[in-house]
């Protein structure tokens, strides 16, 4: 055999196996590394806050008579909204009145120029229907806060136009 084909068969030099082991073992574990957190994964960032939806042209009380648009039904009622609210939480209360005396919470759902959307939640009573959508569009010229109340399956089902109350 030459020297030159024993070179070429001899085995080259690997370390040894237990401390490279060892060494990756401690790396993966988050022993040894470079820096941050020991734990396997950071929490996330908190969600940022949405900024508060603006309801100050439209705050106070409205007063107004629904009109059913399937069933020739009217009746009184009476809004009363806060001048800000974030998105999701309570803007106000809705109360009707002729007969049916239910009512409930009003929680902020848009805003958007001169008009809101807020959601209907019907916690007393027993006359009315929970879980609308009610969207209210401002007329500042006017006075008026024209009242349109969706129903929870979609189609508009009554309609009104409030005013503020004195």
């Amino acid at each position: 055999m030459s020297a030159a084909s024993a070179a070429s068969t001899r085995p080259s030099y690997h370390p040894p196996h237990g401390r490279l082991l060892t060494l990756i073992m401690l790396v993966g574990s988050g022993l040894v590394g470079c820096g941050g957190s020991t734990s396997p994964v950071d929490p996330p960032p908190p969600p940022p806050s949405s900024p508060p939806l603006d309801f100050a042209p439209v705050a106070g009380d409205w007063v107004g008579t629904v009109s059913e648009l399937r069933q020739p039904l009217v009746y009184p009622v009476n809004i009363t909204l806060l001048s800000e609210a974030s998105a999701g939480s309570r803007v106000g209360t809705v109360y009707y009145a002729g007969g049916l005396d239910c009512g409930g919470t009003l929680t902020a759902r848009a805003v958007n120029d001169n008009s809101y959307e807020v959601g209907e939640t019907i916690t007393y009573g027993s006359g009315c229907v929970n879980n609308a959508i009610i969207q209210l569009t401002h007329d500042a010229a006017a006075g008026t806060l024209d009242y349109r109340w969706y129903s929870p399956l979609g189609p508009l089902s009554a309609t009104a136009v409030l005013t503020r109350k004195e």
